[in-house]
């Protein structure tokens, strides 16, 4: 069997890229197109996994609106080139589209409830979705639920092992104590009207947090020039190895506070958008939510 794996962020690659992995040993053939967005290229390029690229993301909405056409247009293409026999998407409809015209069936995951327009658009194009427990939307009758996290599709121990060299990528000793701060774009189309931290807030947390430990920033735009020192400067692969080793997570980014609470790092998530996923977390303890 031939199977397409659309990625559309960087943390889709994660949710795949084992399960890739285990239906190639099972002598099926697996094939990833992908956008570029954020450091998603340069992960598929650590991983040495073979990769379609299908366009870069860009803010604006006449820049969504081309993305729709353009991606779309570009997994048809490679799909019609590859013929797999089903595609698998983190719930966007790019690959739905390409795959209905095609005659292939499309699944979806999705743990992203407040992502309501283009999930309103991808489950018109997926045949079967798949969701987390804690979801709190119903999509439809082709929903099947399971009993977990997308986030430890990676992070389970058998796909995980912490490793300690990443305080030689970060250049600091091992007996540093150390902090990761997430800031966020805010160009997702779910984004609009989301409201995190201001510029304000995060002045006072540098200025806080930097009195008893190391603090590391990860942005997902560019940094202005007075947090340009705290940037984290490692390769994108790690960054799950600097959350484990970190004293606390805090940001505006759903997946890497996730990441972090699994992690057993203490986190803080910071941001008007909420999710099952997220509330899960909070009431058992592994995460804090503002």
């Amino acid at each position: 069997m031939k199977i397409l794996f659309d990625i559309g962020h960087p943390g889709h690659l994660h949710y795949f890229r084992n399960t890739a992995k285990i239906l190639e040993k099972k002598g099926h053939e697996t094939f990833f197109t992908t956008r570029d967005k954020d450091v998603t290229l340069k992960l598929f390029k650590a991983y040495n996994i073979p990769f379609y690229r299908t366009g870069k993301n860009k803010a604006g909405l006449f820049n969504k609106a081309y993305t729709l056409f353009n991606t779309t247009w570009e997994i048809y293409k490679y799909a019609k080139k590859v013929k797999p026999d089903i595609i698998v998407n983190f719930f966007l409809p790019f690959a739905g589209i390409a795959g209905r015209l095609l005659k292939i069936p499309v699944i979806g995951f999705d743990d992203t409830e407040h992502a309501k327009f283009s999930n309103g658009i991808a489950k018109k194009f997926t045949d079967t979705i798949f969701v987390p427990a804690s979801f709190q939307v119903v999509h439809s009758v082709n929903e099947i639920r399971f009993n977990s996290h997308m986030e430890l599709c990676y992070l389970l121990p058998k796909y995980f092992s912490p490793d300690n060299s990443i305080y030689h990528d970060l250049n600091i000793s091992k007996d540093i104590k150390y902090v990761i701060l997430r800031f966020i774009s805010w160009t997702a189309n779910h984004d609009i009207g989301a409201t995190g931290l201001t510029y304000e807030d995060k002045m006072k947390l540098v200025s806080m947090l930097s009195k008893k430990y190391k603090v590391f920033i990860s942005s997902e735009g560019k940094l202005p020039a007075e947090f340009s020192a705290y940037q984290i400067n490692i390769p994108p692969e790690k960054m799950h190895d600097a959350l484990y080793f970190a004293q606390l997570y805090i940001g505006e980014g759903a997946t890497m506070a996730s990441e972090a609470a699994l992690l057993g790092t203490p986190s803080i998530y910071i941001n008007s958008l909420d999710a099952g996923c997220i509330q899960e977390q909070v009431d058992g303890g592994l995460m804090y939510s503002f």
